[in-house]
């Protein structure tokens, strides 16, 4: 199993775990009173979860909406698994849900121990010091979004967050990027489904990508390439016609878990991120060179524990 989050509801049934960690962390650890840790917020807040790639949930945080920003907060990893990047790439996690929402911005309020942590993604301080529960605090902010682009939607210019919300968002923005790809194209998808990936512009632009020297400029993880036939159309025999230019693989299953996201990193520049597959939620950024290489770290850790699609190289002979 590889590390994953979950979006919850307070009422969840993962509520006690939830409680567990904030309680391990926040009243027993750092001696927060519990009449200040349990707050009218939570059951209006979105919680996250982090499973480790052991399955078990070791840190959490939430995300209170308030207008036109994402509170961000309780944001907790249990001892025996600190100094392992977990926090980091859980507040990222937050971070790029608060993207795909109307929010402007992400604020939150970080304990000064912890504040150069928190520049280190972006967040700036913003007053002076002052004290929650007997321990120093300072209030930070993030801007999510960019003033809209004099150069809207081309890759390597438009550093405008674009929220999707509709199937169609998704469908736009992916073939907008790809057909901009000019070297590196890295793909993480269930099936390829025709609806997002069917348009002829996506179709001409990986036989040119496939023709480059500097081969594979083309990789793509998919999770289930047994279905890719019934879903893809006709993308499906064009990748088994170009899979030795390709490199296509399917991640073990020891790599799988639940909630997984779908996105593409365009020119390592550039990026379309789906929350999950199942729902058109998600963001579309044609440039942030910090954030796609977040998300290709990601996908270099799940594309070390994939192995080639046979599906396709059957198709090639």
């Amino acid at each position: 199993m590889i590390a994953h989050i979950r979006i919850l509801a307070w009422d969840s049934p993962e509520q006690q775990v939830l409680r567990h960690i904030r309680e391990t962390v926040f009243i027993r650890e750092q001696g927060v009173p519990e009449s200040l840790e349990w707050d009218e917020h939570d059951p209006r807040a979105l919680h996250f979860l982090y499973y480790s790639e052991h399955g078990e949930p070791v840190a959490c945080a939430r995300l209170v909406p308030e207008e036109s920003q994402a509170r961000i907060g309780r944001m907790a990893v249990l001892p025996d698994h600190r100094r392992r990047g977990i926090a980091r790439s859980l507040l990222r996690y937050v971070l790029n849900y608060a993207r795909s929402e109307p929010f402007q911005r992400a604020v939150l309020s970080a304990q000064t121990q912890v504040a150069d942590f928190y520049a280190s993604e972006g967040f700036v301080t913003e007053g002076e010091v002052y004290e929650e529960a007997g321990i120093p605090h300072i209030r930070m902010t993030l801007q999510l979004r960019e003033a809209p682009s004099e150069t809207p939607q081309v890759v390597g210019k438009d550093r405008q967050s674009h929220q999707l919300t509709q199937w169609e968002d998704i469908s736009a923005h992916l073939v907008c990027l790809i057909r901009q790809c000019t070297h590196r194209l890295d793909i993480v998808t269930d099936t390829l489904p025709a609806a997002l990936f069917g348009h002829p512009d996506i179709a001409e632009r990986l036989k040119y990508l496939s023709r480059r020297r500097n081969q594979p400029s083309v990789r793509m993880i998919i999770r289930e390439p047994a279905q890719c036939m019934q879903q893809s159309g006709e993308l499906h025999s064009l990748l088994g016609r170009l899979s030795t230019a390709l490199d296509l693989r399917q991640p073990l299953p020891e790599a799988r878990s639940a909630d997984e996201p779908q996105y593409v990193i365009v020119d390592e520049m550039a990026v379309l991120y789906q929350h999950r597959t199942s729902y058109p939620e998600g963001f579309a950024c044609y440039y942030d060179p910090a954030r796609a290489r977040m998300l290709t770290s990601d996908f270099e850790a799940l594309f070390s524990r994939s192995v080639p699609c046979p599906e396709f190289r059957q198709l090639s002979l």
